[in-house]
């Protein structure tokens, strides 16, 4: 059954929006470097539309961010302030059930492993969008979420610039509220201090860039915008919030209402030099994630001391590792839901 027919049957029968599967794929590999490998399973990425982000497990290497707005092949790295760059053996195409892939070591080297994030645009969980920048303040960006947005990850694609993240819940140093400040993706700061990069909070039909001259909506600059939703009804499939920290190695648990498969986790306000970490449910020991990446790092996967476990209402904390859970520490989150639950 097609993933639209499945729509129009879940709508008729008043079961709400897709599945996290027609949306949202994790995928772990080994590489083999075929110059070209097709990902099927997941979800519809020629029609949908969306995200396709990788990265090397095995060694050293840089994430590679591309979507199907700016087109196969055209790549941006959270690694760095990098502008936009391409290469043909990465992503070759977008599909009807995930992505064909290259060659490139970056993401598809014999022997080596690697991860894969599919996120396909749908209401009430992501969208992409592109926008130039025209240097007014409080500039209204439409976008298809249904909801508003909890996470916006915006990027210059023609220059050497952060990678602006919105949050809802994070603070900085001076507990501002997040349309005050920004945080940047490629690197561990807590949170920078700019009155207009964000403008007002956004809602369910936009979001707002200012008129800093070194922010998104400066004039001129091409810019892409990643938006994840926060949907906290019993049927939502990704949730965006905070915790506070408590220093033990029992710590804090996080409900969402639903097990995760996907959770990031980064630190604000008072952890400076803090990772995005990334963890998923493809590499656990028991109901704990032991493996995880950072976006900011070209550093292969790290294995802990289970530091964070999944449970089936939401995730605990299991250590007092001050990038997950210091005493009194601010943490933002991103959630998505697990398969079958």
């Amino acid at each position: 059954m097609s993933l639209i027919s499945r729509l129009m049957m879940q709508a008729a029968a008043g079961t709400g929006g897709p599945r996290i599967e027609d949306v949202f794929k994790a995928t772990a590999y080994t590489g083999d470097g075929a110059t070209s490998r097709d990902f099927t399973g997941g979800p519809n990425m020629l029609g949908l539309g969306g995200l396709a982000v990788h990265k090397s497990l095995s060694m050293s290497q840089i994430w590679l961010w591309e979507d199907t707005l700016r087109g196969a092949g055209n790549y941006l790295t959270s690694t760095s302030t990098s502008s936009e760059g391409t290469a043909a053996d990465t992503v070759k195409s977008f599909d009807l059930g995930g992505v064909t892939i290259g060659s490139n070591l970056w993401l598809n080297s014999a022997s080596h492993t690697y991860i894969q994030y599919l996120f396909a645009r749908s209401q009430g969980f992501f969208d992409v969008v592109e926008f130039t920048g025209d240097g007014t303040a409080d500039r209204a960006i439409p976008h298809n979420l249904g909801v508003a947005p909890g996470m916006i990850i915006v990027k210059w694609k023609g220059g050497s610039s952060d990678w602006w993240v919105y949050h809802k819940d994070s603070l900085d140093a001076f507990s501002n509220p997040p349309e005050a400040h920004y945080l940047r993706l490629q690197g561990t700061f807590a949170g920078t201090t700019v009155a207009n990069i964000w403008g007002t909070a956004p809602t369910d039909s936009v979001f707002y860039v200012d008129d800093n001259t070194g922010g998104p909506n400066a004039t001129g600059r091409a810019c892409v915008a990643y938006l994840f939703a926060h949907d906290p009804s019993a049927e939502g499939l990704i949730q965006c919030g905070g915790y506070t920290g408590n220093g033990n190695a029992s710590g804090p648990s996080v409900s969402l209402g639903w097990e995760p498969q996907f959770v990031m986790i980064k630190r604000t306000k008072d952890g400076s030099s803090n990772e995005w970490r990334v963890y998923d449910n493809l590499r656990p020991s028991g109901g704990a994630a032991t493996g995880r990446v950072s976006f900011e790092s070209s550093g292969g996967e790290v294995t802990d001391n289970p530091l964070i476990s999944f449970t089936p209402t939401g995730f605990t904390l299991d250590s007092a590792v001050a990038s997950v859970n210091a005493s009194g520490g601010n943490y933002i989150y991103m959630a998505i839901r697990a398969e079958g639950v």
